[in-house]
């Protein structure tokens, strides 16, 4: 962020400044099937006043220049409460109490967040202390139901874990940091590596990479790397896991029981632990120990945030951690229910968190701060301890990479442009994921598909306009009050189901946030009416074993309200322009001499490409995929057996006339013109 010689002249400055099929055998076999750990927390020896001899080291410098409540302030991350700019409350507290960093929750337009952040980084040019200035991407251009944004649709994490694609997650961790990075952000916080909720009654998110701790681990590495080449500090969030185990306590979804790690502890390094432990690897330099409750690891029955035996034992001692641990946000409601802020910040520093994360107003921070004082002068907080977190904090942010200008050019090219709606409409249309075929209800044809109907909770027109493009006419029914009220009206599916006479085949598209009952009763009511159903449930799919009764059920993971790459993604799956992928089929064949064999796509294609990237019950299990007839989404296929000989069909037939190895490479391009590949190798004897 600043060159090191600068560094020093601008941290003594600062003291003053600061403010506290065919007869031949397939050959595929048959049919598709930082510094140190700080000491222990005994009371201090150390005086309230610091030592006036300078260190040519900035960090020590730094410390140096402080005062007691000037260190303890640069422990906290705090979020803003102002929408274009921060408000009076955020600069007050900031420049009486300078943070070490701050978290924006929400913004309009990139426009809008580079000046948010300028003004931010105002404040750390008075006090000549690096400034974390952060944001959840997600959570910073999500958008609420019909309201319009100025971001383009951001692929979900589900999406890409359904997907499992080392290059699609690459993309999209460069077009996140690139956001971030043009905006003026040094900080990410996110993502969550929780992995799916394991209880009956937990609401998933899209914002999840699964249930797969392997795929969690490479995704979330290689996001790190491309934070890291955007100059963006990564700080993925959740630690130890489980923080999606939270269950309703009541028909609200919004009163839910507080996170709970269920996860036997033999098991922990290979599941929960296990993307956290690759970052740990990967010397990331900041981590995030959110307020589950982990029993099996904590008998005091404390939120993570507030545990040393999270915070210590287990990330320090057992997974060799030495960055900053970021615990919170204290002020949540699951830690509120046992600890005031103030004693909770104190607990956690006491147990070895380094940095405290707050998402309330900032002024309340305050009392915590002074709480905080008052703890090191009655000795009730070791100050060598307090001073090895700062100094662990600032190291961090001497380390990272001298800032770069804010580019307009590059900020409007964050709005909805074309370049990048492709790379979300690659993700989304390679994600969506068929669970359920009966009858090869889909893809749609004119002899056994006519005439389709569509209905749904969402704004449906440009469904209809894509599907007409190759098949007509479609008619088209909103289901208008399920919107506002959250479930089907009974008024509703009578009014859909009267005005489908004739109708054969009905899509209906339902979203996570909806009671389940009347999307239930509305594919019974179409199928009574001799209608084949197809669902569409976009968001979290926890519903998806109450759909059973539909012939064909699609999974989008995308927002409700957020969904615009998502549709022409679906158009493509019903008509049956998929993009294509890999079954997991053996890549070593063992082939005869002279024998010719059969190389067939449909054995070893698979369209739609995504898969089911969360177990929902024991039929619906991650990995689940259910592939249709390829043949209309390939365009070209071109087989090239490793010898100089090469075939264009996609069904072939070949005989190797010497023994070897022979890498066989398959090379597909779909009616969109994507190419994908796979790679055989076969010994010929």
């Amino acid at each position: 962020m600043y060159k090191y010689k600068s560094l020093c002249a601008a941290l003594l400055l600062s003291i003053t400044c600061l403010h506290n099929a065919g007869a031949q055998p397939s050959a595929f076999g048959g049919p598709r099937q930082v510094p140190a750990t700080p000491e222990s927390a005994a009371p201090s020896e150390t005086s309230a006043e610091m030592p006036q001899e300078v260190s040519e080291d900035p960090v020590t410098t730094a410390i140096q220049a402080m005062d007691l409540q000037t260190r303890i302030a640069q422990l906290m991350l705090i979020t803003t409460e102002g929408t274009h700019a921060p408000s009076t409350e955020d600069l007050g507290f900031m420049k009486a109490c300078p943070p070490g960093g701050v978290v924006i929750p929400r913004i309009l337009k990139p426009e809008v967040a580079s000046v948010y952040v300028q003004k931010l980084r105002g404040l750390e040019m008075l006090t000549g202390v690096p400034l974390l200035v952060g944001a959840n991407l997600y959570e910073l251009v999500r958008r609420e139901r019909g309201a319009p944004s100025a971001f383009m649709q951001l692929p979900s994490m589900l999406a890409l874990a359904a997907v499992a694609d080392d290059e699609m997650t690459q993309k999209v961790g460069d077009l996140l940091a690139e956001h971030m990075q043009v905006m003026g952000f040094n900080l990410h916080l996110g993502p969550t590596l929780d992995l799916a909720p394991t209880l009956p009654k937990a609401r998933g998110t899209i914002n999840t990479f699964g249930s797969d701790p392997e795929f969690v681990a490479e995704a979330t590495l290689t996001f790190h790397q491309c934070f890291k080449e955007h100059n963006i500090l990564f700080a993925a969030t959740g630690f130890p896991g489980g923080g999606m185990n939270r269950e309703p306590l009541s028909h609200s979804q919004d009163d839910l029981t507080p996170a709970v790690l269920l996860t036997p502890r033999p098991l922990l390094m290979q599941t929960d632990l296990r993307p956290y432990s690759a970052l740990i690897e990967a010397d990331v330099s900041l981590l995030h120990v959110g307020n589950t409750f982990a029993p099996t690891l904590d008998t005091t029955s404390r939120p993570a945030s507030v545990s040393d035996a999270i915070m210590k034992s287990l990330l320090r001692d057992t997974l060799g951690f030495e960055g900053v641990i970021l615990a919170g946000p204290l002020d949540h409601g699951d830690v509120g229910h046992l600890y005031d802020p103030a004693e909770a910040a104190l607990l956690a520093l006491q147990n070895g968190a380094d940095m405290l994360y707050w998402q309330g107003r900032p002024n309340a921070v305050k009392r915590v701060i002074e709480h905080l004082v008052r703890a090191v002068e009655e000795k009730k907080l070791s100050e060598t301890l307090l001073n090895a977190s700062v100094k662990r904090i600032l190291t961090m942010k001497y380390v990272r990479p001298e800032k770069t200008e804010l580019e307009e050019k590059k900020m409007r090219r964050l709005e909805k442009k074309k370049d990048l709606q492709d790379i979300a409409y690659q993700v989304e249309r390679r994600a969506l994921t068929l669970v359920q075929n009966r009858n090869q209800c889909l893809p749609f044809t004119k002899k056994n598909s006519m005439p389709v109907g569509i209905t749904g909770v969402v704004e449906l027109d440009e469904l209809q306009t894509l599907l007409e493009k190759k098949i007509h006419p479609i008619s088209q029914q909103r289901i208008t009050t399920a919107q506002h009220l959250g479930e089907i009206q009974d008024f509703e599916i009578e009014r859909l189901t009267a005005h489908a006479r004739g109708v054969r085949t009905v899509v209906c598209v339902f979203t996570d946030n909806m009671r389940p009952e009347g999307p239930i009763k509305l594919i019974r009511a179409f199928k009574d009416k001799g209608a084949n159903v197809v669902a569409v449930l976009m968001g979290y799919p926890e519903h998806l074993p109450l759909l059973a009764e539909a012939d064909a059920i699609l999974l989008a993971y995308c927002t409700p309200a957020d969904y615009a790459q998502t549709l022409r993604g679906i158009a493509d799956i019903l008509l049956g322009e998929s993009p294509l992928g890999f079954l997991p089929n053996k890549t070593e064949l063992t082939l005869p001499i002279g024998e010719e064999r059969v190389f067939d796509v449909q054995d070893i294609v698979r369209t739609p490409a995504g898969r089911l990237p969360v177990t929902l019950s024991d039929y619906f299990q991650a990995g689940l995929s259910v592939p249709y007839n390829p043949t209309r989404a390939i365009k070209k296929a071109r087989w090239d057996f490793g010898n100089g000989k090469k075939k264009k069909d996609l069904r072939v037939t070949y005989a190797y006339k010497e023994p070897g190895r022979y890498p066989i490479t398959l090379t597909l391009t779909d009616c969109h013109g994507l190419t994908t590949e796979r790679i055989f190798q076969a010994v010929v004897r």
